[in-house]
């Protein structure tokens, strides 16, 4: 039996609160703001819902449940799995049409501790909880037995902000100088590599323990297909010297696509795929196709680049579908 697995960021979804609640006139205009907007913002993510159509629909950037609750009312997915949240409120979800069954999200570990050692004696040791959880939940697919499904949303391209090295403004803040603003980059890339490490290390364990165990791991990666991001988890048995690794490489998706089409995110004029669909090799054989909803994506660095002007999220969803 056919199926579909489908991911879908849909941009800092919120349910709209009172504005009568805010404490200041500021405040209150931004929730009249955001109030006005949500129901635009809700029609656009189901028209795009509508267009995928898939079994299964890996959500990123989910702040509310209740907004969620929203997007698929009337659709068939009736579901759904929400993993914990991010430092500023984002979390992953799951949802799911009953031609699937979703498991019970199993809980990732909420610190990490690594002991790295390198060559003449350096020794790297690490402590770190990070601020984007992973969401893992069994699913069984037509067709297919004990499935995993790993959404992800890894840290963005962003600098991580460093209290010593910005000054507060009304709106976000700036950066005092250009080293410091480097130190962001550095951070943000320790911590989106980092945690696609994990990932891989997890992607070990489960495929030991089952080696025919099929697994899904989708979602923004917030990196491009040569990205050390994208590649820490896709692995390479070449690179890694090791023949025997073969059935523990992924698949990327994307690559039945021509490479002009392959994009889910436009920035300075760039495209750019963020966005990913990475399946082991025993799904592999049924892979059928793969859409990538990117024909209306606008550019995120552009004038009036706001939700007033473009209340569609501004990454593009992806949809897999399998025979």
């Amino acid at each position: 039996m056919p199926f579909s697995i489908a991911t879908l960021n849909v941009e800092n979804l919120k349910f709209p609160k009172d504005p009568d609640t805010a404490d200041s006139e500021r405040r209150r205009k931004r929730l009249q703001y955001y109030k006005d907007l949500y129901p635009i913002k809700v029609r656009m993510i189901r028209r795009l819902l509508r267009r995928l159509d898939a079994d299964i629909v890996a959500i990123q950037e989910l702040i509310d449940k209740e907004a969620l609750d929203d997007v698929i009312k009337g659709f068939n997915y009736t579901q759904k799995q929400i993993g914990a949240p991010a430092g500023r409120g984002i979390r992953c979800a799951l949802i799911a049409k009953n031609t699937v069954s979703l498991g019970d999200k199993i809980e990732p570990e909420p610190e990490v501790e690594h002991d790295l050692r390198i060559s003449r004696g350096v020794k790297i040791q690490l402590k770190i909880k990070w601020d984007r959880p992973l969401l893992e939940v069994p699913v069984v697919l037509p067709g297919e037995t004990n499935t995993l499904v790993f959404v992800v949303h890894l840290k963005s391209q962003l600098a991580t902000r460093i209290p010593q090295g910005v000054k507060d403004r009304q709106y976000g803040y700036t950066w005092k100088t250009l080293g410091y603003h480097a130190q962001g980059n550095f951070l943000s890339a320790v911590r989106r590599v980092g945690q696609a490490m994990d990932l891989r290390q997890i992607l070990d364990k489960r495929l030991k323990e089952d080696l025919n165990r099929p697994i899904v791991v989708l979602g923004d990666f917030n990196g491009n297909f040569h990205s050390p991001t994208v590649k820490t988890v896709v692995g390479d048995r070449v690179a890694a010297g090791n023949p025997d690794l073969l059935e523990f490489e992924m698949v990327p998706c994307e690559l039945v696509l021509p490479e002009s089409q392959r994009y889910t995110y436009i920035y300075e004029g760039c495209k750019n795929m963020l966005d990913h669909i990475l399946i082991t090799k025993n799904l592999a054989s049924r892979l059928k196709g793969m859409r990538i909803l990117n024909e209306s994506l606008k550019d995120e660095h552009i004038p009036f680049r706001s939700e007033v002007y473009f209340p569609e999220p501004d990454h593009a969803p992806i949809v897999v579908e399998f025979e």
